[in-house]
């Protein structure tokens, strides 16, 4: 599995991926933190939710190997979030692919690193996104972000 991981990395950085970084400090430990990624019932506010949709699935499977599906329901219709996770080292990453099957087959690499900081923690998840989306790079960080305040209210922030 591990060399699945380093054969993406380099697969990637080949093809020049776009990186998206984002960044926040949370007051909650990092056990936490790293537990609201991997728990359906606290992901399925944050994870890929929207603040005008409704989770309407909300399935993962916590290990290395494992899936995960989050389907959010909105306006325009359902739109379903998956991936893989590649690695899951508790309570400090979480690496994993990602996609949306009805945008592109294809998925890409999120890394979350979560670092302990005094009683809370600081969180930089970092997305190598494909070229061909160098048009969303913003909206892609932005979401991110948005991402990681829900993950903040989500867990009593």
């Amino acid at each position: 599995m591990a060399e699945d991981y380093v054969f993406l990395l380099r697969s990637m950085a080949k093809t020049s991926s776009i990186p998206i970084s984002v960044s926040r400090s949370f007051e909650a430990p990092a056990e936490i933190i790293y537990s609201a990624w991997l728990e359906p019932e606290i992901a399925e506010k944050f994870f890929f939710a929207t603040a005008d949709g409704k989770m309407i699935r909300a399935e993962i499977d916590p290990r290395v190997g494992g899936e995960f599906v989050m389907t959010d329901r909105r306006k325009s219709g359902d739109v379903e979030h998956g991936g893989r996770f590649l690695e899951l080292n508790p309570p400090h990453k979480i690496v994993f692919e990602f996609g949306v099957p009805a945008d592109n087959p294809e998925r890409t690499i999120v890394a979350i690193e979560i670092n302990p900081k005094g009683s809370g923690c600081e969180v930089s998840l970092n997305h190598e996104m494909s070229p061909e989306w160098a048009d969303y790079a913003e909206k892609t960080r932005m979401g991110w972000s948005t991402m990681l305040d829900r993950l903040a209210e989500a867990t009593g922030e």
